[in-house]
């Protein structure tokens, strides 16, 4: 009889790691940090530094997803949404969805879904100008 595999050996571990580079890449774009464990642990939920988000700026709370190669896709769901919303209202932040599709060699794409009403905001002031 073979003994479990360890897991720290397993898929979900190298998920996480690649998952946890992404996050630090899309915090360092925006000048941000990656919130650790966001969520993650039983106490992460009522911890507001971690609830609701992945990444956060000076501006920006952002719920990261990362789309692997081999999926190409990701189904958006409305819990992420509400979640990282309830978070910034409550630091007075934007709330974000933030997606890093992979390509087998890096990065392929990043994108930041935001709400209509901040897009309009921005468009408002660049019309100003």
């Amino acid at each position: 009889m073979s003994s479990p595999e360890p897991k720290t050996f397993g898929r979900n571990y190298d998920r996480y790691k690649r998952s946890t580079k992404e996050e630090k890449l899309f915090a360092k774009r925006l000048g941000g940090d990656r919130l650790p464990r966001s969520g993650g642990l039983a106490w992460s939920s009522s911890d507001p530094t971690t609830a609701g988000g992945d990444v956060k700026s000076s501006e920006l709370l952002i719920e990261h997803k990362r789309v692997e190669p081999d999926t190409g896709a990701l189904k958006l769901r409305r819990g992420w949404l509400k979640k990282v919303t309830e978070a910034a209202n409550r630091g007075n932040l934007i709330p974000a969805l933030g997606v890093s599709f992979e390509s087998p060699h890096g990065h392929d794409r990043e994108w930041v879904l935001l709400p209509l009403s901040f897009v309009e905001r921005i468009i408002g002031k660049l019309r100003e100008e």
